[in-house]
């Protein structure tokens, strides 16, 4: 009965070792997952995205759900359209803050280019510590 104490001690010890001591895992930091939310982790990485409902406005600022460390993160994005749209459509960061940016929406068509008004998605990838 006594070695098989120490053998559960050692187990024990084992398992709280690898599991909490120089433990080389990415653990989350936070999050809010909602339409416009973020997943940061204790490394640093952040993901965020959103939701746009569009306006006429040429250059328009997306406000961040939270900040990033500095301005170094990029942003992608995609317009929401009807299926029976033919358009060619792109988001296009202008200027980037640590707490929000500014993009163009532009499409080219049969007829030309031109900006667009409607609405988008975003993504923004980069690092919060």
């Amino acid at each position: 009965m006594r070695d098989f104490s120490r053998k559960v001690v050692i187990v024990l010890i084992v398992i709280f070792a690898q599991s909490s001591l120089r433990t080389n895992a990415i653990l989350l930091d936070g999050y809010n997952l909602g339409q416009n939310g973020y997943v940061k982790y204790s490394d640093g990485f952040l993901i965020q995205w959103g939701y746009n409902s569009g306006s006429t406005v040429l250059n328009l600022r997306v406000n961040l759900p939270i900040a990033f460390y500095n301005s170094s993160y990029i942003v992608t994005g995609n317009v929401k359209k009807a299926s029976t749209d033919s358009n060619v459509y792109a988001i296009c960061p202008t200027s980037l803050y640590t707490t929000y940016f500014y993009v163009d929406r532009n499409f080219a068509s049969p007829s030309g280019p031109g900006t667009t008004s409607g609405a988008f998605f975003w993504t923004a990838i980069g690092r919060w510590k």
